[in-house]
C-alpha cells in the first residue's frame, strides 16, 4: 500500500475518532425505519458498511443494538491495513467467538465490486464521512 493515512490506521482512528458513532448509528438505523419498506423494517438489519476503515460505525451497530435490530454487518474497505485493524477492534470490542463477534465480516476489496467479495443480501448500506470520493479513483 502507498503510506497515506490510510494504511496508518491507528493515526486515522485519532483524525477522524472525535464522533459520536453511537449516535449516528442511531441516525443511521432511524433513517432506515423512517424511508425502508415497511415490510423490511419488521427484521432485524444486515449491514454493508462500504469504506469501512476502522469499523467503528459497524461495531457500535453491533455492540449498541441487540440481534433483534441488527442481525449482522460486513465491513469493506480496500486497505488491508484497515482490514486488519478493524479485526483488532472487534476482537476487542465485541468478544470471543461465539457472541456478537460472529455477527462481524470484515472483508479486503474495493466497493465498486461489493459483488465479488460477498454474496450476503443486505437491507442497508452505509458509506460515511467522504469515502464516496474514492469511487472517482
Amino acid at each position: 500500500e502507498i503510506d497515506t493515512i490510510y494504511s496508518m490506521p491507528p493515526l486515522y482512528d485519532l483524525a477522524f475518532g472525535y464522533r459520536s458513532y453511537e449516535d449516528e448509528v442511531d441516525f443511521l438505523i432511524d433513517a432506515h425505519n423512517k424511508y425502508a419498506k415497511q415490510s423490511s423494517i419488521d427484521e432485524p438489519l444486515r449491514i454493508l458498511e462500504l469504506a469501512a476503515g476502522p469499523s467503528r460505525h459497524s461495531l457500535a451497530a453491533l455492540s449498541e443494538h441487540p440481534p433483534s435490530e441488527v442481525d449482522s454487518v460486513v465491513a469493506l474497505d480496500r486497505s488491508q491495513a484497515m482490514v486488519d485493524y478493524g479485526l483488532e477492534n472487534a476482537d476487542y470490542e465485541l468478544g470471543a467467538p461465539g457472541g456478537r463477534r460472529d455477527d462481524f465480516e470484515y472483508v479486503n476489496g474495493d466497493m465498486r465490486s461489493v459483488g465479488d467479495y460477498t454474496k450476503t443480501s443486505f437491507d442497508t448500506a452505509w458509506l460515511l464521512l467522504g469515502s464516496m470520493q474514492h469511487l472517482l479513483t
